[in-house]
């Protein structure tokens, strides 16, 4: 990358229990956006802004765009529909709690990545799934923390 690009970007690849998984950082002077994808896609993009409260550092309320016909509902709230997206977006904050405060800007990440169908439909009935699930939002998170810009 040329170094005298005006936005900070990371990127890194790796494969998580065999799904090809693509993270890229981009760091704007008033925004972080962030592409987590195993789809080769944007996926849902969600903007997690930041909190006024100094015990909460994001919160991430608003779904902007998600391919899923069934989470067009603009009344359902982000945690129902994407589960997966509140677990992940908390790893975020707690990865992002120590930044200096002249460094905390709005996250917006666009997430699209496998897990298992039944953690989609919010009915986790076993353990092996939750495990799965974990694992590979631990590794997207350490995947995240390499591609660091904050």
């Amino acid at each position: 990358m040329d170094s005298g690009f005006p936005v900070d970007i990371k990127q890194i690849e790796s494969v998580i229990q065999g799904t090809n998984t693509q993270v890229l950082a981009l760091g704007y002077s008033n925004y972080i956006v962030l592409i987590v994808s195993q789809h080769n896609n944007i996926g849902s993009l969600i903007k997690l802004t930041l909190e006024t409260d100094k015990k909460r550092l994001y919160s991430n309320r608003a779904l902007l765009f998600s391919e899923d016909e069934e989470l067009e509902s603009p009344e359902d709230s982000v945690s129902e529909l994407l589960p997966h997206s509140t677990v992940f977006s908390e790893q975020l904050r707690e990865e992002n709690n120590s930044m200096e405060n002249s460094l905390k800007r709005p996250i917006l990440l666009a997430l699209s990545i496998k897990l298992p169908s039944n953690l989609t439909n919010n009915s986790i009935d076993n353990d092996d799934e939750i495990s799965e699930s974990r694992n590979i939002i631990n590794s997207v998170t350490e995947m995240v923390s390499q591609c660091r810009i904050w």
